[in-house]
């Protein structure tokens, strides 16, 4: 038994001696070969191990992308606890993405992530790529799951856990269609960014900016869907307080300082204050006024909507006078285009906004 032990060792000795000179001259094929034929002709030698390592090795060196894919599975399937075996893994994360199995390449960056053995800042790269390429194999559960994760295990960097917040917010929409998930992101960005300290950065306060607004938007939404009815107190209430909650979250948004969101939030701010007087001015009537009493109930009414009217039209003026510094965007497009039926007088026609335009030049 020593004997065939020493010939078998003998063998693969000898089979590796001429793959490493087939490497060392540069003829990696060959050498893949000659590292591939260790294993035929002495499976049980204790080189055996470092010969498929070589083998797999050469074929990633060669580009060959499936066939070391190929050499590296049996490798962790034959050696899993060999001393390679972190270093293989990674290998064959590679040779799964370079040939084109992303889902694959995933799935083993995500293994690479969990190993213990692996430095902090390797497990999060490997965390963080395993999302990436979940991403590009369209496996919305997996990249669902891969996010949360990265962001309870990696919450810095602050960027990059920043970004995964604000694609799952993006998914919770697109892929779930659960407004409610949304939201929940939206608010983890902005209680993110307040909570930074000095890691705080122009990433994370700006997708802290658009997550104010869009948070302000739907709360702006909810506020306008509300219609007065009786009992008034009790709708007035409601409407009131879902009002007051978005004001609050789109002056938020617009102080963050960011032209385009200040701009966008301040034309919901004036939606928003639009809604709230043609709200009184539509509220439902109590049955019991009739003839005059009704009439003057209507012209309180107007009283009480005319100074949300104003601050609606305020507001949009507000993005008007940002031309003053060269700002253009779709907000501001359409405040000018509210005014015109806010107030007709002033902005209604075509010559009259050119006139107002001039002035604040």
């Amino acid at each position: 038994e020593g004997l065939r032990s020493m010939a078998i060792e003998q063998l693969a000795a000898s089979g590796t001696m001429q793959a490493e000179s087939a490497r060392d001259s540069g003829d990696l094929s060959q050498a893949a070969t000659h590292f591939q034929r260790v294993a035929q002709l002495a499976p049980s030698a204790s080189i055996r191990a470092s010969a498929d390592y070589d083998a797999a090795s050469a074929r990633i060196v060669l580009e060959d992308w499936p066939a070391a894919a190929q050499a590296l599975e049996a490798f962790r399937g034959r050696f899993p606890e060999h001393r390679l075996a972190p270093d293989a893994d990674k290998k064959l994360a590679l040779a799964y993405e370079k040939s084109g199995k992303p889902a694959l390449a995933a799935a083993t960056f995500s293994r690479i992530s969990q190993r213990s053995g692996e430095t902090p800042e390797t497990q999060r790269i490997a965390a963080w790529t395993a999302t990436q390429l979940f991403e590009q194999a369209r496996a919305p559960a997996q990249v669902l799951r891969s996010y949360t994760e990265y962001i309870a295990r990696f919450p810095q960097p602050l960027d990059p856990a920043m970004q995964a917040r604000k694609r799952l917010s993006e998914l919770a929409l697109s892929e779930q269609q659960d407004p409610t998930a949304h939201r929940y992101w939206l608010e983890q960005i902005v209680i993110a960014d307040q909570s930074a300290g000095s890691a705080r950065s122009e990433t994370s306060k700006r997708y802290a900016a658009e997550a104010s607004l869009g948070i302000g938007r739907a709360e702006a939404a909810l506020a306008n869907q509300l219609a007065l009815r009786l009992p008034l107190d009790q709708t007035l209430a409601r409407k009131k307080s879902a009002t007051e909650a978005s004001v609050r979250t789109l002056e938020r948004a617009a102080a963050y300082g960011y032209a385009d969101i200040t701009s966008a939030a301040t034309f919901e701010l004036a939606t928003v204050y639009a809604s709230f007087g043609r709200a009184l001015m539509q509220s439902e009537r109590p049955r019991a006024l009739a003839g005059e009493a009704l009439q003057q109930y209507a012209i309180l009414l107007e009283e009480q909507a005319f100074p949300f009217e104003e601050k609606a039209i305020q507001a949009h003026e507000i993005n008007l006078q940002r031309m003053r510094k060269g700002i253009w965007n779709e907000a501001i497009g359409k405040s000018v285009s509210a005014l015109g039926q806010l107030s007709p007088a002033k902005y209604g026609k075509q010559e009259k906004r050119e006139a107002f335009y001039d002035e604040l030049h």
